[in-house]
């Protein structure tokens, strides 16, 4: 396929892939190693097939063998840092390749001789991120053979150690572990694993039956978090006191595994950052049979005419016949304007994901966790950026709103209109001046008001003894991303993954000041306390509490160097979207009706806060 296609995208892809822009200076070194005439044959580097005679780190026996792990040692201007264990490159599942592309994932095997955990695994197949910010022609790396994880710890005497194990984000189509610097959780007595998807078609193809039922991205983090409980004790972790957390799509998927009947007991709490699965990611039912019929016409496999006529099976061997970069550049060809509609991501099957998350939440059906939930400040900057970097979009608004409305956000063309009205007024012709009503706009939209009805849905469980924590970050750092897109504009304001560079080591893009590297350490401390004790500050030794939520009043701590509680922000907000008829993804109601307890949602509320938000 041509790359003219892709111009356009340079821009539009830009505000979906803000939230993996950690893993840009990561990924550009990991090309898939494959045969030229079959790329669906890509499997691992040669340096990973080697084992290693004599190991200088650490070696540890798991039940598919023994691995070498590699001494680290931290950055020395790392406060309290100390050295750690790497053990990388770890297969959890057999490479989808050939014949198992689209499947459901199988677990990886037993290997002989002592495995060398030395090396990074490939990234799965995916747009090389690098190129939006250097402005060169898009290309496609990655590894189908890409289902590994990495398991971090401290070099330190010590077992039973609490464990997290990071999801990471990039709208379900880039983002990977890559060699994610692990040295800043490492200052902590946890053990840290990060794990890897499938992406885009790879891990969302669906032709809604038994032949490709689809959500084999989720499926493959569920194994990954069955292979953590069978494993993780050989590492000194606690396989009792799991965490998942993610961040962006990593963190939809943290709440969709909550929701994932087959994952009850692989963890005990749940961190989300800037995600549910509220926020509309869920594609409604229809449109991934629409998506896959069309897609075998776009590869030549069926024609236009025949387009009803297309089986599962034909479909099926269309697609695994095709080469992994033909799949990745073939998403782009589905989008009508700024990269919409969402034709892949997951999807009700009936199995991981039983109903609507909606329907789930307020039927109290869903794994009873302790959880911490929370935004940035200024979310939606990077949807507000995209747009104001992009005369043809803005343009587009102005002369084509009939049009074009519809992909503005996933709802009806009238909650739109009434969306943009009440943060905009009557105007349609957008300019800098209204970058803040826009950032406000699409932040609220996809992010704020999104985990605030998740947090007052969760907060039923305090009465059975759960804790849910709430949080908003608000410290804006010495870098923030996407910062060079429109760059005179929001200098002061938090972006969409901006918290990421207090966990992971970005010292590569950024320059930390002194008063970041305290935030790092508090925001490390909250984690990591709360991985251990089901409460971020269990006792005075960080000298402020943080306050859980309740069904009467949802606080949240404001993530500063001095942290702070704050009561609750977006009342008025959030009576604003409960007079929307705003569906969600073509399923159901962003405000639940009916819930658990029978009653109507504003019924509901009100009689737990007398009315109040």
């Amino acid at each position: 396929m041509s790359a003219t296609m892709l111009p356009e995208m340079k821009t539009t892809l830009r505000i979906l892939i803000c939230c993996v822009a950690l893993m840009s200076p990561l990924v550009s070194a990991l090309i898939e190693h494959c045969d030229a005439e079959d790329k669906s044959s890509c499997r691992l580097p040669p340096m990973a097939l080697k084992s290693v005679n004599n190991c200088e780190g650490q070696m540890l026996t798991i039940k598919q063998g023994e691995i070498c792990g590699k001494l680290k040692h931290p950055d020395p201007l790392l406060p309290k840092g100390q050295p750690y264990l790497a053990y990388q490159g770890i297969p959890f599942a057999q490479p989808p390749v050939n014949k198992l592309r689209f499947m459901d994932p199988v677990a990886a095997g037993p290997w002989e001789g002592i495995r060398d955990g030395s090396w990074s695994p490939p990234v799965c197949p995916q747009f090389n991120i690098e190129s939006f910010f250097t402005g060169s022609e898009p290309e496609v790396h990655g590894s189908e053979d890409c289902l590994y994880l990495n398991v971090f710890r401290p070099q330190i005497d010590s077992h039973n150690l609490p464990v997290m194990v990071f999801i990471h984000g990039g709208a379900f189509i880039l983002g990977g572990i890559g060699e994610l610097d692990a040295e800043m959780f490492m200052t902590q007595d946890i053990i840290l694993v990060a794990i890897q998807y499938r992406l885009g078609f790879l891990g969302f193809l669906s032709t809604e039956d038994s032949v490709v039922p689809g959500n084999q991205a989720l499926k493959d983090q569920e194994l990954a978090l069955h292979w953590v409980k069978e494993n993780i004790a050989s590492f000194g972790g606690d396989k009792e006191r799991v965490t998942i957390f993610g961040e962006s799509a990593g963190a939809i998927s943290v709440h969709l595994q909550m929701l994932n009947p087959r994952a009850a007991g692989l963890f005990s709490r749940a961190i989300l950052q800037s995600g549910t699965a509220f926020i509309g990611t869920l594609v409604p039912t229809q449109v991934h049979r629409d998506t896959a019929k069309q897609l075998s016409v776009k590869l030549n496999c069926t024609s236009a005419e025949n387009l009803d006529k297309s089986d599962s099976d034909a479909i099926l061997k269309c697609a695994q016949s095709t080469s992994p970069d033909l799949l990745v550049f073939m998403l782009s060809s589905f989008s009508e304007w700024n990269m919409a509609p969402v034709v892949l991501g997951p999807r009700i099957d009936g199995e991981v994901i039983p109903e609507h998350p909606s329907q789930l939440m307020r039927d109290g059906k869903y794994h009873k966790v302790d959880i911490i939930a929370g935004t940035n400040k200024d979310e939606g900057m990077m949807f507000a950026k995209g747009l104001i970097a992009n005369p043809t979009l803005l343009d587009d608004i102005a002369t084509r709103f009939s049009e074009i409305g519809k992909y503005i956000f996933p709802t009806d063309l009238a909650v739109t209109e009434k969306l943009i009205k009440y943060y905009m007024g009557n105007i349609r012709q957008f300019t800098k001046d209204d970058f803040k009503a826009l950032t406000e706009m699409y932040g609220n939209y996809y992010f704020h008001i999104p985990n605030d009805i998740s947090m007052e849905l969760y907060a039923r469980d305090t009465l059975y003894g759960y804790q849910v924590f709430a949080y908003e970050l608000h410290h804006r750092g010495n870098w923030s991303f996407m910062e060079e897109l429109v760059p005179e504009l929001g200098k002061d304001m938090v972006n969409h993954a901006d918290e990421l560079q207090y966990m992971f080591n970005l010292s590569m893009i950024s320059s930390p000041t002194p008063i970041d590297r305290k935030l790092s350490g508090i925001i490390l401390k909250l984690w990591s306390n709360f991985a251990a004790y089901g409460n971020p500050t269990p006792d005075r030794s960080m000298g402020f509490t943080w306050s859980p939520v309740s069904l009467k009043h949802q606080p949240h701590l404001v993530l500063e160097p001095q942290p702070y509680m704050e009561s609750d922000t977006r009342c008025e907000v959030r009576k604003f979207f409960e007079t929307l008829d705003m569906p969600l993804s073509g399923h159901d109601k962003l405000f639940p009706g009916e819930i658990a307890l029978g009653v109507d949602w504003r019924t509901w509320r009100s009689k737990y806060n007398n009315g109040n938000c």
